[in-house]
């Protein structure tokens, strides 16, 4: 395996931890809307 793959697939890894934590945030704020909408047509 030359260098050049090696830092692709470093790159790869990295993007790849990027995403999980953007949909992870996504969730919990998704989450956190839904909990306000509930909150908001309960009144």
């Amino acid at each position: 395996m030359n260098t050049q793959d090696k830092q692709l697939e470093n790159y790869l890894e990295f993007a790849r931890e990027i995403v999980q934590k953007t949909l992870e945030l996504c969730q919990k704020q998704q989450a956190e809307k839904d909990r306000k909408f509930k909150i908001g047509q309960q009144n």
